[in-house]
């Protein structure tokens, strides 16, 4: 059978196989070297994917491409790229050309990235998994891709444009510009948070400013994987001949490196560059099960897959994975007494859990500076505050396979919106398309994760709905208009739950509705701005979101308040935080007149609020037959820049007081006091309880002390033996 000769080597190729990590303009070039000429040989017999890794930030450049005037930014020469992944922003701040995004207000453009490349040999395409966001790829001046959503991977044949010495470029076209042309042409629509034109494009949609965090509409290659996946030229009836004879090696090891499976499939077909699927099903005996933490262990098995060809030495594709193999179920039954109360909590192989925890926003306002080291800190402070879920909320962006491979090694369950926050979206055919194809490729990704427990389909989009009649809401209209329509999940999607948004009610009533569902109590701030004392009168069957805001450290604060500072930039996104918090605190701290005394009083008044808020509700969570609680997951466990905000730990990952006083209601045994009014009486009356969420049931002596508050004497005491924790 004839087939090409072997492939020219690129001047550049160093002696690591298949390609060198020092980008395309290496410094140690190798004209021959053992990995090439096995390479070659190899290719002689038949073509194998190498993958080429394109980040690293010095083949990287960033300049203005643009022909429309800047605000005040404009770059002559080109600047060099600070980090992989990238965004303007770190770029221009790390190039001194913005020197900070803390202090008042910087108007910058979007820009253009170069890279230049030496691969001209084979077929090969282009990946990559996240552009930010209206992108126009570029090879040798050519464009060859486009892409208008950062959550979709984009991948591009490239062969027939590749010489021997090629430039990569993508030009970014400025979002907010793009957002605004698409309101111009389908309509303005409405939200809570940012400009209301950010609901055409699928983007972070925290980008565009919260009530927590700032503007800042950047662009870039925010997702850490870019690569050329290179293919030698073969004849392409080899080819086809060859794919008919292939096999894939399937093993699979216990978490304590037991091979359980170790087989070859072969009998793969298909035509080039098609795919080809076979089902493998294996029945593992009494597996080691994965539980969430604080309630079992987190055993992960091991499967990898290799492609492989009897002609060829060299595996042709080698894919390996952690996996977790447990039981999920979302309980929703009607409880005891009237109504149409039903529960909502989750249960791990058969195994009730409250589920305790907290909503996640991005870490940073620049996605390129959250690495997966960001990731583990963060989860650990989560963890070692006795928490067990994280609600991935939906304005901000799907997160790294490695922050969810966090996850299933802690044992944290997850809560994963969709990106949809806080607004009304449009239903133009392109947009439902791209969202389709979002949806695919999240939960392709996705739901192979043991701690991913729920899919919802948007974040308060329907609250917000039902807030403006005038946008006549009708419930199947919101299903197509306002998230993720269930027909857009694949038919594969077995291992989870959907819900059509959060907070969401299964019997059709609002959202507010407290009786089934999960809620977003927010009557507490926001609201009728309750008093945090009446937590228990406002609990739902899961609470997703509730919270209180408080400053963060003075250390922190600094880092953002000047000198001289007036009320209204200390108050740049959240409109009347000043005299919210304010009230909040008078009616419950007194306080000095200077910063750090204020600050504590903002931090005790949150810690009490938090911690009463978990107390009442832990209490709900009630006997297996009356579960009126099944969790409650605090807003929010982060900040994504420096700012006065709901955040139990701040910016900087120094812990708010609230994160201890919650860490100490979440331990699996907690004692209760509450005062109980009763009108026209002269007694006083004390509601005193235990909740265990633990697997033994605790026996002991309860002892309840009352103290003089004046005199600090203590004369009444009062034993009850024999008391039961179930």
């Amino acid at each position: 059978m004839a087939h090409s000769p072997g492939p020219t080597p690129p001047e550049e190729f160093n002696n690591q196989f298949p390609f060198d990590n020092d980008g395309f303009q290496s410094k140690n070039v190798h004209q021959e070297s053992s990995a090439w000429n096995e390479l070659q040989h190899a290719a002689n017999e038949f073509s194998a994917p190498s993958t080429r890794q394109l980040t690293d930030p010095s083949m990287w450049s960033l300049s203005e491409w643009s022909n429309v005037p800047t605000h005040k930014l404009r770059i002559t020469s080109e600047i060099p790229v600070a980090s992989f992944p990238t965004d303007v922003f770190a770029d221009l701040l790390a190039a001194k050309e913005i020197l900070t995004l803390l202090l008042r207000s910087t108007n910058t453009r979007c820009l253009g990235y170069h890279c230049a490349t030496g691969i001209s040999w084979g077929a090969c395409d282009l990946c990559f998994d996240g552009l930010d966001t209206v992108a126009e790829v570029l090879l040798n001046g050519t464009s060859i891709g486009k892409s208008d959503n950062m959550f979709v991977p984009l991948r591009i044949s490239v062969a027939h444009l590749l010489t021997k010495n090629n430039v990569l470029e993508i030009r970014f076209e400025s979002a907010v510009n793009v957002a605004k042309a698409r309101e111009l042409e389908y309509g303005k629509s409405m939200v809570w948070n940012g400009d209301a034109s950010r609901v055409y494009l699928r983007k972070a949609q925290y980008h565009w400013g919260w009530d927590w965090g700032p503007t800042l509409v950047s662009c870039g290659v925010w997702r850490n994987h870019a690569t050329l996946t290179v293919f030698a030229e073969v004849d392409i009836s080899r080819i086809g001949l060859l794919l008919e004879d292939m096999a894939c090696l399937v093993s699979l090891q216990t978490p304590t490196g037991i091979t359980l499976f170790n087989k070859a499939f072969r009998g793969f077909k298909t035509k080039p560059y098609n795919d080809s699927h076979k089902v493998l099903e294996y029945t593992i005996e009494n597996p080691e099960l994965w539980f969430p933490i604080g309630t079992g262990k987190q055993p992960l098995y091991k499967l990898k897959c290799t492609l492989l060809h009897p002609s060829y030495p060299i595996p042709l594709s080698t894919y390996s994975r952690k996996l977790g193999i447990r039981r999920l179920e979302l309980i929703e039954t009607k409880l005891p007494g009237p109504g149409d109360k039903m529960t909502f909590y989750f249960s791990i192989n058969n195994r009730p859990i409250f589920c305790a925890g907290s909503n996640w926003i991005p870490a940073d306002s620049l996605l390129s500076r959250v690495t997966k080291d960001t990731y583990k800190k963060w989860l650990t402070v989560l963890v070692n505050g006795n928490q067990n879920m994280v609600r991935v909320w939906g304005g901000g962006v799907y997160e790294d396979d490695s922050f969810y491979q966090l996850c299933d090694e802690m044992g944290i369950l997850v809560w994963q919106d969709f990106m949809f926050a806080c607004g009304a979206y449009p239903a133009h055919g392109e947009f439902v398309l791209s969202v389709e194809k979002e949806a695919q490729a999240v939960v392709k990704r996705l739901r192979r994760f043991a701690s991913v427990a729920i899919f919802t389909g948007n974040n308060e989009d329907y609250a917000f709905a039902e807030s403006y009649p005038e946008l006549g809401y009708d419930l199947e209209m919101m299903m197509r208009n306002s998230g993720l329509h269930p027909n857009f999940l694949p038919d594969t999607f077995t291992s989870g739950y959907f819900l059509p948004g959060s907070p969401w009610t299964s019997n059709g009533s609002a959202s507010s509705d407290t009786s089934s569902g999960d809620i977003h109590q927010w009557n507490v701030w926001h609201g009728t701005q309750e008093p945090y004392q009446n937590y228990g009168k406002l609990a739902g069957r899961f609470i997703s979101e509730f919270g209180m805001q408080a400053f963060p450290t003075v250390k922190t604060t600094h880092s953002f308040f000047e000198a001289g500072t007036s009320e209204a930039e200390m108050d740049p996104v959240s409109t009347g935080f000043a005299k919210r918090l304010a009230g909040y605190v008078f009616e419950n701290v007194r306080f000095g007149t200077g910063l750090n005394e204020f600050t504590y009083a903002t931090q005790l008044m949150q810690a009490e609020a938090l911690s009463t808020a978990y107390r009442l509700w832990k209490r709900e969570w009630g006997s297996p037959h009356n579960r009126r609680v099944g969790g409650a997951l605090v807003w929010q466990l982060n900040d994504c820049w420096p700012c006065v905000s709901w955040s139990i730990c701040d910016y900087n990952l120094n812990p708010k007081p609230a994160y201890f006083s919650i860490k100490r209601e979440l331990a699996p045994i907690t004692l209760g006091i509450e005062r109980r009014v009763v009108e026209e009486s002269d007694t006083i009356f004390l509601d005193v309880w235990g909740v265990n969420t633990s697997d033994t049931e605790i026996r002991g002596t309860l002892v309840i002390t009352g103290f003089d508050y004046e005199s600090g004497h203590n004369p009444h005491k009062w034993t009850f033996g024999k008391s039961v924790f179930p």
